[in-house]
Formats: C-alpha cells, structure tokens, sequence
C-alpha cells in the first residue's frame, strides 16, 4: 500500500492509492483525518474499505484524484529523528577516498531539513558553494524500537521511502562533524509517497538512481551497502529508543560530485531526479535564496 499527503480542494491530507486514483483517507475513516504514520499500520482494514468504496463516487465529490493530476507533498511530518549514515557503500567509499567503517557511520539531519519531492531546494552560495545529491533508501520506524535485534530490526519498520541527502560539502569537509553541513533548510526531501514493508519483502534488492539534469550520475543497487537496513535499525536502536515516524537514510552509492575529478557542484536552476526501484520519484529543481 502506498500512502501520501495530497492536495484535495484547498486542504493536504493524507490519501492512499487505489486504482490510479489517490483517496483522501478520511473519507475511509468515519470522518476522521488520519496521519499517514497511523495508516501504515492499517493496511488491512484500509485495503477493505477501498474495495468497498465507489470510485466513481469518490472522484465526483472530489475525494479522489487521478495519479496524473495528483499534487503530492511531503509524506511525514515532524519525525523526531533523522538518522542518517554514511559511507556505507564501498564504492563511495573509495570514490571519495576515505575509509570504510568497522560499524555504521551516523549522524543527524534536522527535522527542519525536510520538504516534499517536488518542493524548490533554494541555495546560498554565501554559505556553500559545493553543494552535493545523495539518493538513498530512507526506512520509516512505525513502532518504539530499543535495542531489537538484527533478526527482529525489519519488523520495526513501518514503510519505505526515498531521500536525497543534499549535503554542504565544503562545509561537511571543514567542521568536524556533518549535522550543520547536512541539516539546511530543504536538504532533505523525501517522498513521494510512503511504501508499506509488506511491500517490499527485500529492501536489499532496489535499483536506485540520481540524475542532474537528466544525466544520469549514480546507478547501484541497495545490496551493494556495507551494513544492510536491518543492521541500520539494530544498531542505531542501541540504548537509543527509536520513535515512530523516525527515519533512518541509509547511505549512498558512488557518483556523487565529490567523488569526481571535476566536481559538478548543484546551482541554481539544476533539477535533481531521485528514483528507488518501485518507490517512485522525487524531483527538485534548486533555485536561488534571494529568488525563492
């Protein structure tokens, strides 16, 4: 099940898809907007009264929207937790020429970072001017998570969906830790939607892409991560609760600007394509902080 927050009328709400359409979920909910948190852990019931429902109904009073006139936003709102990881592809690791860590590398992104997949990312070069794309699987935790196990940690996970971890990297490479350089506002766009896990039995089985103006710059798959999302989960759960709707990014493959001999730095008016296998899309275009 795929669930998102959509424009319906003059309100965003959360919505499932259902036969090309995106239904606003309170219309399946006795009347009662729902978060899209709560509706990954109602899949079942949710799935049956969409079989239920009248579509053509649906679409009439406005209650449903094709998948091609939809305006999707971003998916979750106000995770306590950002955990992100790095290096944690060995070819990024080498095309960056640092060393790959004995465990997983974390740290944070500011909720403030977050904005929706198709969102304007406005840049400030008075700030930074090598800033970077990073595709990367993000899990969303649907239920408190301390110290589970590794063999217990997928079940945690409440949904998949995709990031792109923009990064400030002479800012990243100049402090001693990376939180500021990753933690922008609009350095984290995430979406479209939110897959649930049932749905994707194998999160170590994605194809996943980044494109820059429509040339491609990463191409990998997520079997290729040194430490799988199962072992994200586990260890990032260490004498740390987890919280549902955290979300934790899981590092990303070889291709990135900093990686090459002649840095392909973002500006102003690139568009940035994000895509996971069967997890949709996200597409940003980077504009100006004085003409956002």
């Amino acid at each position: 099940m795929r669930v998102a927050r959509a424009l319906f009328g003059d309100r965003v709400e959360p919505a499932i898809q259902h036969e090309g359409h995106w239904v606003r979920a309170g219309v399946l909910a006795a009347g009662k907007d729902r978060d899209v948190l709560e509706l990954l852990g109602r899949r079942a019931e949710l799935l049956s009264q969409l079989a239920d429902a009248d579509l053509s109904t649906l679409v009439s009073a406005g209650d449903a929207v094709p998948d091609e006139q939809v305006d999707l936003r971003q998916p979750l709102l106000g995770p306590r937790a950002i955990v992100a990881v790095g290096l944690n592809y060995r070819d990024h690791v080498a095309e960056v020429s640092w060393e790959a860590p004995p465990t997983p590398l974390l740290f944070a992104k500011w909720p403030s970072s977050l904005t929706g997949p198709y969102d304007r990312v406005a840049l400030d070069a008075s700030i930074s001017s090598q800033v970077d794309y990073e595709v990367e699987l993000a899990a969303v935790i649907g239920q408190p998570t301390l110290d589970v196990p590794v063999d217990r940690a997928l079940g945690q996970v409440a949904g998949y969906t995709i990031a792109n971890d923009l990064s400030a990297r002479d800012i990243q490479t100049s402090e001693s830790q990376w939180t500021r350089a990753k933690s922008f506002d609009g350095f984290c766009p995430i979406g479209p939607w939110v897959t649930t896990a049932d749905e994707v039995p194998d999160p170590q089985r994605l194809q996943l892409s980044s494109f820059v103006n429509g040339k491609r710059r990463q191409h990998a798959s997520t079997a290729q991560m040194i430490h799988g999302v199962a072992e994200l989960v586990a260890f990032a759960s260490r004498a740390t609760t987890l919280m549902p709707g955290d979300l934790i990014l899981t590092g990303t493959p070889s291709g990135v600007a900093l990686g090459a001999s002649d840095p392909q730095w973002l500006k102003p008016g690139d568009v940035v394509r994000i895509e996971i296998e069967t997890l949709g899309h996200l597409e940003n275009q980077l504009v100006d902080r004085g003409a956002r």
